[in-house]
């Protein structure tokens, strides 16, 4: 269900106020709503809409256009999701920061896992503009622990690495894979949207607080994008050590395999000579069976330590 269906102030403005900064949020967002939202608050369906659009990437709009009194900022968000094998992933959504007076409407698809921090940073920044660069920068925050918890799983999987014969980590190493393609691929268009936010002379860079906010966003957007370059190449590694290590694992277990096989043929062999129906020594004694079996031992054993020497066990 939507959450905040009404706008509601910013800060902690005194009631004389007579037009307070306000902020309203719908995180379930669909096109029937969307349409009927655009039409409420007098904005372009086509920024709502998008916001349903899963593969929406980042952009502003209107932002140069100081009399319009309205522009678009549609960044992407992190969020933890679980694939088809039950292993945990994260993917983005679209969210839309769209500026009308003094009014910030957020909206998304799906409720959003930082909604409780965009709450209290509400109670604290006072106006539009202030609180809409706090908020993105609560995002690029967001990023930046995904990326981390990302990367910490990673690190994790190497001790896995080793001792792996299953398919288990090969597909906890897709979803890890998968989860830093989406977060690459937001990182850097968010990185567009930084530097054309930072060019915009009369909302962000006029207001010092809101100024540097975006300032510190950029350097999370710029340490996650880092984290998750890393990330990366440390997967490729694992893939391909994976692919040596399971490779070498299966060989280790065939050439012990082998090993025993040759063992267990021994016995069979000394005993099948001494089964012929020809002369052969002891056929009469009754210690006969003994001293075969000590032959077959004996054999067996030394078979067994040339292996062992010869490292096939």
């Amino acid at each position: 269900m939507n959450h905040m269906r009404q706008p509601r102030p910013l800060g902690t403005a005194p009631a004389a106020v007579e037009r307070p900064a306000r902020w309203l949020h719908i995180d379930d967002l669909n096109r029937t709503q969307a349409n009927a939202l655009a039409q409420r608050y007098d904005v372009p369906t086509t920024w709502l809409v998008d916001v349903t659009n899963s593969h929406a990437d980042p952009r502003v709009e209107d932002l140069a256009n100081k009399e319009d009194g309205q522009a678009l900022i549609l960044i992407r968000a992190p969020y933890q999701t679980t694939t088809a094998n039950g292993i945990t992933a994260y993917e983005t959504m679209p969210v839309a920061f769209i500026l009308h007076d003094d009014l910030l409407i957020t909206a998304c698809a799906a409720p959003l896992p930082i909604l409780t921090e965009w709450e209290r940073l509400a109670e604290v920044h006072g106006t539009v503009t202030t609180f809409a660069a706090a908020a993105i920068h609560a995002v690029c925050d967001a990023f930046t622990a995904t990326a981390d918890t990302v990367d910490d799983t990673t690190r994790k999987m190497e001790k896995r690495v080793t001792s792996s014969s299953h398919n288990d980590l090969l597909l906890e190493i897709m979803a890890m894979e998968k989860s830093l393609v989406y977060l690459s691929a937001a990182l850097g268009h968010m990185q567009s949207v930084m530097a054309e936010l930072r060019k915009v002379d009369y909302l962000f860079t006029t207001d010092s607080t809101a100024g540097e906010l975006l300032y510190r966003a950029n350097i999370e957007l710029n340490e996650g994008l880092t984290l998750v370059e890393s990330t990366e190449q440390i997967l490729e590694q694992y893939n391909a050590a994976i692919s040596a290590i399971v490779g070498n694992n299966l060989n280790l277990i065939m050439k012990m395999l082998t090993s025993v096989s040759i063992l267990l043929a021994i016995p069979p062999i000394i005993s099948g000579i001494w089964g012929q129906n020809t002369w052969i020594p002891w056929q009469h004694g009754a210690s006969g069976f003994w001293i075969v079996f000590a032959i077959s031992a004996a054999l067996t054993g030394m078979v067994a330590w040339w292996l062992k020497r010869r490292k096939y066990f």
